[in-house]
């Protein structure tokens, strides 16, 4: 199994290229159209879930990958389910899932949403975003 520098999108060290951040958000992008069209719905997809290895034989010198499917839900057939209990950060969570846990690939497009802004806007030195788990 490839090792993966899961903090490299959560803790930069330098701020990434516009042209980098489009490579990221296309190839997660890309794995969330993936597992859509299979039924799955991630349930958690934030920078923490975003995993990046160098890769000299890539184009872009990375390789991403979405990882951490410890929250994530088969559809079988169904647009969406309730759940009885949710869990992940509230600021990623789509209004519907904190209105009355309804589970649908809908929720993934809208942390997705989330995702780039963390992405293009990166939070001020020394400040935090706020992430209350649920």
């Amino acid at each position: 199994m490839a090792a993966y520098n899961k903090a490299s999108l959560q803790k930069p060290r330098k701020s990434k290229s516009f042209g980098v951040v489009l490579d990221i958000l296309w190839e997660v992008m890309s794995a969330l159209s993936f597992l859509h069209e299979r039924g799955v719905v991630h349930a958690d997809l934030k920078l923490d879930n975003i995993l990046l290895q160098q890769d000299s034989n890539s184009a872009k010198g990375f390789v991403c990958k979405v990882g951490d499917f410890g929250v994530s839900h088969v559809m079988m057939d169904r647009d969406y389910y309730y759940s009885s209990s949710m869990s992940g950060e509230v600021r990623i969570l789509a209004p519907e899932v904190l209105r009355s846990n309804k589970i649908s690939k809908k929720m993934d497009t809208f942390s997705f949403g989330i995702l780039m802004h963390d992405l293009y806007c990166p939070p001020i030195l020394g400040w935090q975003r706020d992430s209350f788990p649920v």
